[in-house]
């Protein structure tokens, strides 16, 4: 396997302060509200609101030294529970969509795995 190369300024230099100065605590609540107004739906839109930790999860993966920093500090956990919430309470299928959990251990086998 390929060994664990050390980048000085993270992979994706500058890409982290670029993306530090978007405001996305302050944006998705104003679409949220926006949106609420306009279309006078508010219970499934307020899944909006597990983007901003997402966000700012991906800002610090963004920033890791290693590939496999990165790959480990992606917001897996909370895409997924974001897909599961959102095809549960737009479609129904909640019976179903559990199953996108067992691609959490799954995915961090292959990470840990994969720069050795």
């Amino acid at each position: 396997m390929a060994k664990n190369v050390q980048f000085p300024d993270g992979i994706f230099p500058g890409a982290k302060s670029k993306m530090l100065k978007v405001p996305v605590f302050l944006i998705i609540p104003i679409a949220y509200v926006a949106f609420g107004m306009l279309t006078h739906i508010w219970h499934p839109t307020w899944i909006a609101f597990l983007f901003i930790p997402i966000y700012y999860q991906l800002c610090g993966a963004v920033g890791a030294k290693t590939k496999r920093g990165f790959l480990l500090a992606l917001p897996i956990p909370l895409v997924i529970v974001t897909a599961f919430l959102t095809i549960g309470l737009t479609i129904g299928l909640w019976k179903y969509t559990w199953i996108m959990f067992l691609f959490i251990p799954i995915y961090y086998w292959w990470a840990g795995v994969m720069n050795k």
